[in-house]
């Protein structure tokens, strides 16, 4: 989980914020109860976001208490308590976190990745423990994704538009089918009626590919520059500024849109302004912050010519 799925809390009402701030809190406290309390530095919005949206299903609320934490110790916010979708996202967060970091020492960083691999490795083997049939299906995903970079690193060396296009879509579905599986198991903690209709879990699931997919897009986007110093996969590799740029925002317009429109099919017994928050207007400012902060950049590196 990489952070992008988050607020505009400029556009978010002082009560959604402090109802939004109450389930990441919730979900960072039972990282530390349930994994120790260096998990909780793996902590992701994508995570929040997952445990708030299938929140909005449930009609019986976890538990909410003031409480200070580890890392804000003189303040005390209203938290969720314990409940199995904040467990369910808080494992998770350790078992992606420790995938991510097996990633990074397959590619070579192996010093900067082994200290939090070890951090979060009773973590994630909790979680395939509490999700023995979930699991199996999402390791075949992370593997069909680290096999396609492998299968096609090379050809990124004489890359064009239409051949990035090709390489960023195939990217972006093997990593919504991984949020798809991730949203059905999830719909199911719910114990909601709505997801007792097959169409609805099937929509459901449809809402976690497009959001995996807008994912991907983003951090390529995001990481294109740095991705290129370190040798490592990515679609828009070798690609200029007038060829990636137009290229990434369209394929993120729509992967949002798509998941806009899924999103606004269900009918939430709450936070349902929270949820358009950040589906609806945060996902493209996320999009237009790193297209400003990449143009400050070029300037910066023109000035220095």
């Amino acid at each position: 989980m990489l952070g992008y799925i988050r607020p505009w809390t400029d556009e978010l009402l002082m009560k959604d914020y402090k109802r939004y701030r109450a389930v990441y809190c919730g979900v960072c406290k039972r990282l530390g109860a349930l994994h120790g309390q260096f998990s909780r530095l793996a902590l992701s919005y994508d995570a929040c976001f997952l445990a708030l949206f299938f929140l909005a299903f449930v009609e019986d609320e976890p538990p909410m208490q003031e409480e200070a934490c580890l890392f804000h110790p003189l303040t005390r916010h209203l938290t969720a308590q314990a409940h199995p979708l904040l467990d369910f996202a808080a494992g998770l967060t350790c078992y992606l976190g420790l995938a991510k970091f097996q990633d990074d020492q397959r590619d070579g960083e192996v010093m900067r990745s082994l200290l939090p691999s070890l951090l979060l490795r009773t973590g994630a083997k909790k979680f395939r423990q509490a999700n023995p049939h979930l699991v199996p299906q999402l390791e075949a995903q992370l593997q069909a994704s680290w096999a396609y970079e492998q299968l096609h690193a090379g050809q990124l060396e004489v890359n064009s538009v239409d051949q990035a296009e090709t390489f960023a879509r195939a990217m972006a579905d093997l990593s919504g089918q991984l949020l798809d599986l991730i949203f059905q198991q999830a719909a199911q903690l719910t114990e909601s009626s709505v997801f007792s209709q097959d169409k609805n879990l099937h929509l459901v699931g449809l809402l976690g590919q497009y959001l995996g997919a807008w994912i991907y897009l983003i951090d390529a986007l995001d990481d294109k520059e740095a991705d290129e110093a370190r040798g490592r996969f990515n679609p828009y590799r070798g690609l200029t500024r007038e060829e990636y740029l137009p290229l990434a925002s369209r394929l993120l317009a729509e992967a949002q849109g798509q998941a806009d429109s899924l999103a606004a099919l269900f009918a939430y017994y709450k936070d349902a302004a929270i949820i358009e928050n950040i589906v609806h207007l945060s996902l493209p400012h996320q999009v237009d912050q790193i297209l400003v902060k990449k143009d400050k950049a070029e300037r910066g590196h023109e000035r220095s010519l």
